[in-house]
């Protein structure tokens, strides 16, 4: 009788006496391997189990991290947006913007100021062929953003005519001046002057008037032009006004 190699089990040869306790030997030395296998087996497949369970802790805990993560992002996109987006209408409510922009060719032998034909509402807001010298010429006005909440708007307003003296043949008894005044005209204050300007219109004068104006609802402006002699306006004329931003 031979044995193997490695687990020494006995091997049965041709002349060999039958004998039972060889076999029963190996029997339980198999028998005790597979029993050790069964045991490192299980203890494997508990190992397996454990790390299974610490890793859907793990995935769990990964995961939760990760919700929290997500959701503090998300607070923080969001106060970040809703900041950017104060910040973009505080600097819009700055920006400057015209509210009112005009230009008008003004007609031939129409207009006329000073002396006899008296003083002339510059005509801003409507040009007509023809004028009549009773009327007032109450819409050629115009307003500019007023007061809220959130503050007061500063308005820039330009206004840019040529006027040109139609007599005396350059020769006058005085100063050949034009005076252009801006007026406030609100229903429950009245009227009020808020700022003039005088030049010499001896010859061909364009003449640029520019001021900062704030006002409350309710409340227009208006441009009167006078002078001691006779003009007219001439060419082109134009009109701008611009909100520069807020006076907090």
């Amino acid at each position: 009788m031979t044995h193997t190699e490695k687990y020494e089990l006995p091997i049965i040869e041709g002349t060999d006496v039958i004998d039972y306790e060889p076999f029963n030997e190996a029997m339980g030395k198999i028998e005790g391997a597979i029993s050790d296998n069964e045991t490192l087996v299980q203890e494997a497949v508990d190992d397996v189990a454990e790390m299974g369970d610490t890793l859907n802790q793990k995935v769990q805990e990964v995961n939760q991290a990760l919700e929290e993560t997500e959701t503090n992002v998300q607070d923080s996109l969001d106060e970040t947006t809703t900041n950017l987006t104060n910040m973009v209408n505080e600097s819009l409510d700055r920006i400057s913007k015209f509210t009112i922009a005009r230009r008008y060719e003004v007609p031939d032998e129409t207009y006329y100021f000073g002396s006899q034909s008296g003083n002339l509402r510059l005509p801003i807001s409507s040009i007509a062929p023809i004028i009549q010298r009773g009327q007032t010429l109450t819409d050629n006005r115009f307003s500019v953003d007023y007061a809220s909440q959130s503050g007061t708007p500063v308005s820039k307003v330009d206004v840019e005519f040529t006027v040109e003296p139609t007599g005396g043949d350059g020769v006058f008894n005085g100063a050949c001046n034009t005076t252009i005044e801006l007026w406030k005209v609100h229903s429950a204050t009245g009227s009020e002057k808020v700022d003039e300007l005088t030049l010499n219109t001896s010859v061909k004068t364009p003449i640029h008037f520019s001021t900062l104006l704030t006002a409350s609802g309710g409340t227009y402006f208006y441009f009167v032009i006078s002078s001691g002699y006779t003009h007219k306006l001439v060419d082109t004329m134009k009109l701008t006004v611009e909100n520069i931003g807020m006076n907090n």
